[in-house]
């Protein structure tokens, strides 16, 4: 179970991506993120989903994992870990907001 709160733009001060970006800019970004807790185990987000909300590490770790389906197999890839200040699902920001991996918490902070 995941819980959620508004983003503030202090959180995403301390983004390295965000660096240099006004307060303005912030405020922009702030509106498509929200602060959620994961357990371990539980998805953060799930390839093919549509999505509208950009995700940041704020603590633990995340798991980024691809589904590759090659008739008859379908084998799933590790493809990063994720810990704090780092940025997932940027399909969020681009049309047509569909997700290329999932995102899977492996460690509450």
């Amino acid at each position: 179970m995941n819980t959620e709160d508004q983003i503030s733009i202090k959180d995403l001060q301390g983004v390295d991506i965000f660096a240099g970006l006004s307060n303005h800019d912030l405020e922009q970004i702030a509106k498509v993120c929200s602060q959620r807790i994961y357990q371990p185990g539980e998805q953060c987000a799930v390839q093919s989903e549509i999505i509208y909300e950009l995700r940041i590490v704020n603590g633990g770790k995340v798991a980024i994992e691809m589904r590759i389906e090659v008739t008859p197999y379908t084998q799933t890839l590790g493809i990063a870990t994720l810990t704090r200040g780092n940025v997932l699902a940027w399909s969020a920001l681009v049309e047509p907001h569909v997700l290329t991996a999932s995102a899977r918490c492996i460690d509450k902070a």
